[in-house]
């Protein structure tokens, strides 16, 4: 038994393994930050087929901070720090409390510190995603209920958090989307939502946000994420309306409508307006409909313009577009940052000293 007890201590305070689940957990978070995490099914389906959202979603990538094959070796990191810790003390108490056993006592409590924090975004953190048409007002639903802490306070004779609503509202004043324009095609640069918090009908905050940079507000953070469109057209004479990655019927053909492109182009001699106008092209032959590596000209309709499609007449008729933003609250954030920089600091200083212990051997004149 003390066999096995030993072989499992030394796992525990293993370096080797420490530093194989630090690169495991590495490549999730690699994989957390390529794909987009907790977006909804709908998000999802407009940017891959089906069956390829259905194996991302059955194997947890798609929420994969919360799935087993993220937070087991979290937690087994979280035991081998404590492990070590715990040894180190063991080891270095009674030789006396030096300078060097301090720093490296303190980084090693900023690391379970910092454990400790990404246990409770694990079970406390919650978000979601809202489209907001501009000016129009929403509350935000609070999913306090969706969390992980919701699942386990029960089995622990705890009152449970529930789903609500947020005191004040969010209103979108306006959205605009920029573009650059390279050899000869217009890429979309940036996508900005001016808006407003409102408690009790007056304005307590705005901000003019865009992608990376949020809006912030009772503890909750606001990302520019993504854009919604409802598209109308009028086919000789009878009228469409789409949203975003459907096709749109001519006769008995159906073609693909790109985005509506409308708003700034950024160009080289300052900024001017861009459309609105939207492209209508060929269905491949395998109905493959995702428009982001489909670089072929299609047919441009500027907005109210008739214009004949494959022998049909067709007008753009108008559009809708809607501000997507995602959000998040995590009350842990601001104090893992704060120990990430108190961890640096102190490993910088730990590192410091053992090489001013070395050098100062190295200098000590023989016996």
């Amino acid at each position: 038994m003390k066999r096995v007890l030993g072989t499992v201590w030394k796992l525990l305070t293993s370096l080797e393994v420490a530093v194989i689940l630090i690169l495991l957990l590495t490549a999730f978070q690699v994989v957390g930050a390529l794909i987009p995490q907790d977006m909804g099914e709908e998000f999802y389906l407009k940017a891959w087929e089906k069956g390829t959202y259905e194996t991302l979603r059955d194997l947890g990538i798609l929420n994969l901070f919360r799935s087993p094959v993220f937070v087991v070796p979290a937690l087994l990191l979280g035991l081998n720090i404590l492990c070590c810790s715990i040894d180190i003390l063991r080891q270095f108490f009674p030789k006396g409390i030096t300078a060097r056993f301090t720093v490296s006592a303190l980084y090693h409590l900023a690391m379970l510190a910092m454990f400790v924090g990404f246990f409770a975004t694990f079970l406390f953190a919650y978000g979601g995603e809202l489209t907001i048409k501009p000016g129009e007002a929403v509350r935000v639903p609070l999913n306090k209920g969706d969390t992980h802490w919701a699942a386990l306070a029960p089995r622990l004779g705890l009152e449970a958090p529930r789903n609500e609503e947020s005191s004040y509202e969010l209103r979108l004043k306006s959205f605009e989307t920029t573009y650059v324009e390279k050899e000869g095609r217009t890429f979309v640069k940036d996508w900005i939502s001016d808006l407003e918090v409102l408690e009790g009908g007056e304005v307590v905050k705005a901000k003019r946000i865009e992608v990376n940079d949020p809006l912030v507000y009772g503890g909750v953070k606001f990302y520019q994420a993504f854009f919604d469109q409802k598209i109308k057209f009028s086919v000789d004479g009878e009228e469409q309306e789409l949203g975003m990655g459907e096709p749109l019927a001519v006769g008995e053909e159906m073609l693909m409508v790109s985005t509506v492109k409308g708003g700034t182009m950024l160009a080289d001699d300052g900024p001017r307006p861009l459309g609105p106008y939207v492209e209508l092209k060929e269905m491949p032959k395998d109905k493959w409909h995702r428009l982001a590596k489909d670089i072929r000209p299609g047919t441009r309709l500027d907005l109210g313009a008739p214009t004949e499609v494959k022998g049909h007449d067709v007008t753009f008729l108008s559009y809708e577009e809607s501000s997507g933003l995602t959000y998040k609250r995590d009350a842990a954030v601001k104090y893992l940052w704060i120990l990430w920089i108190a961890f640096t600091v102190l490993i910088a200083v730990r590192v410091y000293l053992q090489e001013s212990t070395l050098l100062w051997f190295r200098k000590s004149p023989p016996a």
